[in-house]
C-alpha cells in the first residue's frame, strides 16, 4: 500500500469515527447503518465497506479509536485505568449508551472480555492469559450500569469496580 493511500485510508476511518461519535453525541439513536452512517458522512456505502465489513467493526474500532485510546494514555495502573473509563463513560453518557445499545451483544461481550483482560493485567506484570474468566465480574458490573442507563452513581460503580480489582490482584 503507498503511503498516500495509507493516509487517505486513515483520513476515511477517522471521519467515519469522528461522524459516528457526533451523530451518538447528539441524541439516543434507535437504528444506525451503514446506510445510515454512508448518508451522514457523506460518503458512498462502497467506500465503507472498503474497511468494514459491518457496522458492528465501525462500532469497534470507535471504541478503539476514542474510548481505549483516550482512557489509557500515560495510565499509570488497573485503579486507575477503572475510574478513566467510568468517567469518560459518565462524561459521554449519550455516546456510550448509543455505542452500547448499538453494537451485537456477542461482539460487544467478546471484545470487552479480550480488552479488559489485556489492560487489568497488564498492569501487574504477569501473564493471565488463562484467566481471562476473572473478568467477569466487571463484564456484570458494567452491563448492569449500562443496562439501568448509566443511572447508577458513577462512584458507587467505580468502588464495585475497584473493590473486584483488589479481589483479582490478591488472588492473582
Amino acid at each position: 500500500m503507498t503511503r498516500q493511500r495509507a493516509k487517505i485510508m486513515n483520513l476515511t476511518v477517522n471521519h467515519l469515527i469522528q461522524t459516528v461519535f457526533k451523530e451518538f453525541s447528539k441524541h439516543r439513536v434507535e437504528r444506525f447503518t451503514m446506510k445510515d452512517l454512508a448518508q451522514i458522512a457523506d460518503i458512498s456505502r462502497s467506500s465503507i465497506y472498503r474497511y468494514f465489513d459491518c457496522i458492528d467493526y465501525v462500532y469497534k474500532e470507535v471504541f478503539e479509536r476514542l474510548i481505549l485510546k483516550e482512557i489509557t494514555q500515560d495510565c499509570q495502573s488497573s485503579d486507575e485505568l477503572i475510574e478513566r473509563f467510568v468517567n469518560y463513560v459518565h462524561d459521554n453518557e449519550t455516546f456510550c449508551l448509543n455505542l452500547y445499545y448499538r453494537t451485537a451483544l456477542m461482539l460487544r461481550t467478546e471484545h470487552i472480555i479480550k480488552v479488559l483482560n489485556e489492560l487489568i493485567f497488564k498492569y501487574d506484570q504477569k501473564d493471565h492469559s488463562d484467566k481471562w474468566y476473572m473478568i467477569g465480574g466487571f463484564i456484570c458490573t458494567l452491563e448492569d450500569w449500562f443496562n439501568g442507563n448509566l443511572k447508577r452513581d458513577k462512584q458507587l460503580v467505580i468502588n464495585d469496580l475497584l473493590s473486584y480489582n483488589s479481589v483479582i490482584k490478591s488472588v492473582c
